[in-house]
C-alpha cells in the first residue's frame, strides 16, 4: 500500500542537494514524504523539502532530498515494526489507493 506524498512534518535526516550535491548531516527540515514498496521486497521512504513561500503567489523550489531503503525481510524491518507497535498508539487512517492513469490511457 503506497502512501502518496504527504506533507509538513519536521524530519531530521541527512539531506542531499540535488544540484550542488552538498550534504547536510542531521538537519531538521519540513518535508513531503512518500512511502512505497515499488521495488519488490523493499520499503522506500523518499523525502523532499517543501517549497518555500515568499509571500503572495510566489514560491521558491527547494532541491533537498533524503531517502531510506531497506529489505522488508530484514532484521531492521522487524525491529522497526516491533518498536512502532510498542510506542505508536492508535490506528492509521485508511489510505485510498491511487490508480495509475497511464494504464487506462494505454488500453
Amino acid at each position: 500500500m503506497p502512501l502518496p506524498h504527504r506533507n509538513n512534518p519536521e524530519i531530521v535526516t541527512n539531506w542531499l542537494h540535488s544540484k550542488t550535491k552538498k550534504l547536510l548531516e542531521g538537519k531538521s527540515k519540513r518535508a513531503y514524504y512518500d512511502i512505497t514498496t515499488k521495488k519488490k521486497g523493499w520499503l522506500q521512504i523518499k523525502l523532499r523539502e517543501e517549497k518555500k513561500r515568499l509571500g503572495g503567489s510566489t514560491e521558491r523550489e527547494e532541491h533537498w532530498f533524503g531517502c531510506l531503503e531497506f529489505e522488508l525481510k530484514s532484521t531492521f524491518a522487524k525491529d522497526l515494526k516491533m518498536f512502532l507497535n510498542e510506542y505508536v498508539k492508535g490506528n492509521a487512517p485508511e489510505v485510498k489507493e491511487v490508480k495509475d492513469d497511464n494504464k487506462k490511457r494505454s488500453n
